[in-house]
This record gives structure tokens, C-alpha cells and sequence, in this order.
């Protein structure tokens, strides 16, 4: 089955959705979308005075829960979670944030592993 998604070039659903939050958050990130989603985001350089290696990453803080479906399952926690991920695991270059950059370096990245 893996073979299908690889030679069709198509991505399974839980990595399109992973792509799709990134996606979101790097329009954040770039101001191309309404303030309202950029004024709810702190990031991890604002917590500490010092260095971390989430800060020097551009990371943003995810907001505590107390529950399992409105907190953890919401689109905003799975967003700040994916994208954090994100920078963490697969950010080279600040070519890679850009909107077409991740498009490419994810779907690379998910098929590769198919």
C-alpha cells in the first residue's frame, strides 16, 4: 500500500494534516493572515532570559490544558505542536520555513518513508 501513496505522490492523511498545520503556522509566522492568530501565540524566547534551544528555534510556548478533547485535540494545540515539531526535527535553512519550502521538504520527507 505504501508503494501506491510513494508512486502517486500522495501523502496518508495524519502526514496532510501534519503538512497542513505547518503550512498554517508558517502563514502565521509570515503575516499573512489576520493578526487575531499571531496575538494568541507566545513564544519560548519571551518565558526564559536565557537561551534555550527552543528559543534559538523560533518555538512557540503550547498553551496548558486541562482536558484531553478540548485541549490536546484542539486545531490550536495540534497546530503550536506540529509546527514546533517541525522546527525541531526537519528546519535546515530559512529557505525551508517558506510557504513553498515546506510544501516540498514535508512531502520529500513523507515519501521517502513510504
Amino acid at each position: 500500500m505504501d508503494e501506491l501513496y510513494k508512486s502517486l505522490k500522495i501523502l496518508k492523511f495524519p502526514d496532510l494534516i501534519y503538512a497542513q498545520n505547518c503550512i498554517f503556522m508558517s502563514r502565521v509566522e509570515e503575516n499573512l493572515l489576520p493578526k487575531t492568530f499571531k496575538m494568541k501565540l507566545s513564544y519560548r524566547r519571551d518565558v526564559h532570559n536565557y537561551n534555550t534551544r527552543a528559543s534559538k528555534r523560533n518555538q512557540i510556548n503550547i498553551p496548558n490544558t486541562n482536558t484531553h478533547f478540548f485541549g490536546k485535540l484542539s486545531t490550536t494545540y495540534q497546530c503550536i505542536a506540529d509546527w514546533n515539531d517541525f522546527l525541531a526535527n526537519h528546519v535546515k535553512t530559512s529557505e525551508d520555513l517558506c510557504y513553498k519550502g515546506i510544501r516540498g521538504l514535508l512531502s520529500k520527507h513523507f515519501l521517502s518513508i513510504y
